[in-house]
């Protein structure tokens, strides 16, 4: 099911369990977010802030609750790495993280068999990394520019091509015979090589 509003994609994920009620015993969601999972908060299963287009403060949890039975919400990294744990690549190794690469950077982590949480949720991808001070690339992240996700996410990569000179990558070299993909300095590449080009 694509993801458009949350009206619309959250109504369609709802009317499919409502149409296997029967069946339903609980539901668990795991969703992108930022997301509040505090349970005393008045906002608990909401998207609170987001870069995704019209998701900011969308009541994740909400439309699930008029099915009547409990509902778990976490984040999609730690939905993940449960299920990693579980079934997967993680079954019976604790303490146990999951990493993934995509349109951000995140991660979820399995601690005595449960869902590491603190006061929010362990935080992987907007961590503040060293960064090369004469690299002019100020980072992708919305929030904080430079960190992890904002150097490596999904919206950096899709800045900087190897073998090109578009995006805030303006050093990448030229494809030849002998590197058809070589990169920038940034992204792998020699720094005296990056700058003879």
């Amino acid at each position: 099911m694509p993801t458009t509003t949350p009206a619309e994609t959250l109504g369609r994920a709802a009317d499919f369990f409502r149409t296997h009620a029967e069946r339903v015993a609980a539901i668990g969601i795991a969703s992108f977010g930022p997301i509040d999972l505090d349970e005393r908060s008045p906002t608990f299963g909401w998207v609170t802030t987001t870069p995704k287009p019209g998701w900011a403060r969308a009541n994740v949890v909400g439309a699930f609750r008029a099915l009547s039975v409990p509902v778990a919400f976490d984040t999609d990294v730690n939905g993940a790495a449960l299920g990693e744990h579980r079934w997967g690549a993680g079954h019976g190794v604790d303490p146990f993280v999951y990493v993934t690469v995509g349109t951000g950077i995140g991660g979820g982590a399995i601690v005595n068999g449960r869902p590491l949480h603190g006061l929010v949720h362990p935080e992987m991808g907007h961590l503040a990394i060293p960064r090369d001070p004469a690299d002019p690339f100020a980072g992708a992240c919305p929030y904080h520019g430079d960190c992890l996700e904002g150097l490596a996410g999904a919206r950096h990569r899709r800045r900087c091509r190897p073998g090109t000179r578009r995006g805030p990558c303006r050093r990448a070299i030229s494809p030849s015979a002998s590197s058809p993909s070589r990169p920038c300095s940034r992204h792998g590449g020699s720094r005296s090589a990056a700058a003879r080009s």
